[in-house]
């Protein structure tokens, strides 16, 4: 049985905030996993024909590779993830227009994080699996990129001074995210036989 949609609902302004920034955050993250992934195609490539100038450790050229492979498929992952989330959020109007939705129009709802507010507004039953797929693809996808340009740095510069410079470059870059993972493992939904 279809359902009955009323054409003029809107989402709460909080949800709608929440959605927008969500929205923003994911197109974000679908463009900065493109060009990691676009980085990790040109590493993977730069290896490949510079095999031997990388030195006669065939083990540190195994170590890149894997690194280029699971950059190359755990950015892509989270370009994928990002557009099934993307798509999710586009929904919230509809899935809320519903006479069946129960999402409460005003008043106080009460929850522990925007993403619990986002799927008691419809974001879907696996939106937690989902939301967390790609936070760790997305981590996981910067962080093999990152430790890939170090070693590569390290095996291919002859300059000690460079090794240095790019070894503080990334720890300058991934202490963000080491600060982020704090942040997103603190929001957990609440039990609603509690409230």
């Amino acid at each position: 049985m279809p359902d009955t949609v009323k054409l003029t609902y809107e989402l709460p302004p909080v949800v709608s905030s929440v959605r927008k920034g969500w929205l923003a955050t994911l197109r974000f993250a679908s463009f900065s996993a493109s060009l990691f992934t676009l980085l990790s195609l040109f590493l993977f490539t730069t290896i490949q024909s510079r095999n031997i100038g990388l030195g006669s450790d065939p083990q540190s050229i195994t170590v890149l590779l894997a690194l280029a492979y699971l950059g190359i498929i755990l950015n892509s992952s989270t370009v994928i993830t990002s557009f099934l989330l993307i798509d999710r959020l586009g929904d919230l109007p509809y899935r809320c227009s519903s006479e069946e939705s129960g999402a409460p129009l005003n008043g106080f709802v009460l929850t522990s994080s925007t993403t619990q507010l986002l799927k008691l507004y419809g974001a879907g039953p696996s939106w937690y699996w989902v939301l967390g797929h790609w936070f760790v693809s997305f981590l996981s996808g910067i962080l093999c990129v990152s430790v890939e340009i170090l070693l590569f740095a390290w095996l291919h510069e002859a300059a000690t001074s460079v090794k240095i410079v790019v070894a503080c470059a990334v720890g300058f870059m991934v202490v963000p995210l080491i600060l982020l993972v704090p942040h997103h493992s603190r929001q957990r939904p609440i039990d609603s036989s509690q409230a």
